[in-house]
């Protein structure tokens, strides 16, 4: 999951840079435009930045609970068995 959110704020940053390298506008016009955009997202967590935040955590949370769901239920089955089998598990099981 971590590789995914670097790779997706790389994406960002790189579609960002061209989109300015590519604007019709001058550089003095795109910057402002650029710092309004940012100062306005900053200051409520709507928009597709907020949406992909609250994704990403949603997705995050869902993640570990499958991940924990399945430790127990491997542990659980591993417990059943070395108990069909009649045997004690080594210590590191």
């Amino acid at each position: 999951m971590l590789k995914f959110g670097i790779g997706l704020l790389v994406g960002l940053g790189v579609g960002a840079a061209v989109a300015l390298l590519m604007a019709p506008e001058s550089g003095d016009v795109n910057r402002e435009r650029v710092r309004v955009k940012a100062d306005s997202l900053a200051a409520t967590n709507e928009g597709p930045l907020g949406f992909a935040a609250n994704t990403v955590k949603e997705q995050s949370n869902r993640l570990s609970a499958a991940i924990e769901a399945g430790r127990r239920a491997s542990a659980q089955r591993q417990a059943e068995l070395w108990s069909e089998l009649e045997l004690t598990p080594p210590p590191d099981a």
